[in-house]
């Protein structure tokens, strides 16, 4: 025997004083239902490892060493009878964007499922969605037949999972031609999703002082309009207002659940299990979208927490707050749009961290302010760019012991009393004068 050597890098698991097979994938990422070994069955796996943590692995045994370089193949190969050794390492790598699946004749287009679009055509997208996923989960079926016994009970179960998944789909888009509350959620939830991810987009513009006593926008851009795409910024180079189909499926599996309070699908717990960047958050920030305009449609003088979000990394916290403030924003422009169907209750959003990430009370936010302004300290508040127009917001210096605080305001509210707001500097934008 020679000795050989490679990497992997794929979820670390590693079992204490045992070599980790293909055949003790479920057992150690704690399945007990077969799943990791069906999914994964062309699949040789030796060990794995966190995003870009490398099992490096040395192994006796001439034959496995193509194996062991990951040339993998659908072709059985020996599992190797001895790992050598066994050790940890970081290297970097390349992570390649996930591409959006294309279904023909399916455009996926939010403008065309607004207001704006024809509803005709909406159904008739949604309904051939619904049959090309027909169409795949009978494939599935065609490779079931083929199977060996003991996958065949994990691929019946998801197979029933998909059809289940189709059923609710179907019902979605059902209820999309039967109740006009539905349709007009549905609709305006399209409409919110585009304006958000064109203002998100938006370039930070840094302010400065222009030497008359006042500060500036050094690279002000125009606000896009949301039906004319050549005032979309950096279009080139960004796709804007299309749906990926897992996420349009995962809000018409839920129209019901958010309308109908005694839905008992409101029992089920939907997980959406794709990579970074696979598109999570523009589906829940879709669902949420519409759940906020149903719950309007129902009572238009709705108030009060509709949505929870809860994130465990602060880094992450902080930027997918960005993304939800540019959708309330986009929901509350619509609803000012609209005060006949949504009401006159503004549309919010807020953040509950803990008091070394930014303020919990009014009363901190306001002495936090007060020694920004006095050119002390670092800068506790989360928003740091207006998550519409894409203004700074923060500590500007103006002159050479002066400073500003665009975005940032301390609010009389009475006799010796102050709050705290935020509100954009930019003249331009939506949320400068409110």
């Amino acid at each position: 025997p020679v000795l050989k050597g490679g990497t992997v890098q794929a979820p670390l698991y590693l079992i204490e004083g045992k070599t980790v097979h293909k055949t003790d994938d479920d057992a150690a990422m704690g399945n007990s239902d077969g799943f990791a070994q069906y999914v994964f069955r062309v699949v040789h796996v030796f060990q794995h490892g966190e995003q870009s943590c490398v099992i490096e692995f040395f192994i006796v045994e001439r034959e496995m060493f193509r194996a062991a370089q990951l040339e993998f193949s659908p072709v059985p190969q020996p599992f190797p009878r001895h790992v050598e050794q066994v050790s940890t390492g970081i290297k970097p790598r390349d992570i390649k964007p996930i591409v959006p699946s294309a279904i023909k004749g399916v455009s996926l287009d939010m403008l065309k499922m607004s207001p704006y679009g024809s509803f005709a055509d909406t159904i008739r997208e949604l309904r051939m969605m619904c049959a090309k996923y027909r169409e795949w989960i009978n494939g599935l079926r065609t490779i079931r037949q083929d199977l060996s016994t003991e996958y065949k009970i994990t691929a019946d179960r998801h197979i029933t999972n998909c059809e289940t998944c189709l059923s609710r789909m179907e019902k979605g888009v059902e209820l999309l031609e039967q109740n006009e509350r539905i349709r007009i959620a549905f609709q305006y939830m399209n409409l919110a999703m585009l304006m958000q991810q064109l203002h998100y987009n938006l370039p930070l513009q840094k302010w400065e002082d222009n030497g008359a006593g006042d500060i500036s926008l050094v690279n002000p851009v125009s606000m896009p309009v949301v039906t004319d795409d050549s005032t979309w910024h950096n279009k080139e180079q960004r796709v804007y207002g299309k749906w990926r189909p897992f996420q349009l499926a995962f809000v018409l599996m839920n129209l019901r659940a958010m309308y109908d309070r005694d839905c008992n699908e409101r029992g089920i717990v939907d997980l959406i299990w794709v990579p970074t960047g696979g598109g999570k958050t523009e589906a829940y920030l879709g669902l949420s979208a519409y759940t906020i305009f149903i719950r309007r449609l129902i009572n238009k003088d709705d108030k009060g927490t509709a949505i929870l979000m809860r994130y465990t990394l602060r880094l992450l916290t902080a930027q997918q707050y960005e993304r939800a403030s540019a959708m309330i924003c986009a929901c509350d422009l619509i609803r000012k749009s609209h005060e006949d169907l949504f009401g006159k209750n503004r549309i919010t959003i807020g953040l509950w961290v803990g008091i070394s990430t930014t303020p919990n009370k009014v009363s901190g936010a306001v002495k936090a302010y007060e020694k920004l302004y006095r050119g002390e300290g670092n800068n506790p508040f989360v928003m740091l760019k207006c998550p519409w127009c894409g203004a700074q917001m923060g500590p500007v210096q103006k002159g050479k012991n002066q400073w500003e605080l665009p975005g940032y305001r301390k609010v009389p509210l009475g006799r010796r009393k102050f709050g705290f707001a935020f509100r954009c500097r930019n003249r331009q934008c939506d949320f400068s004068t409110e």
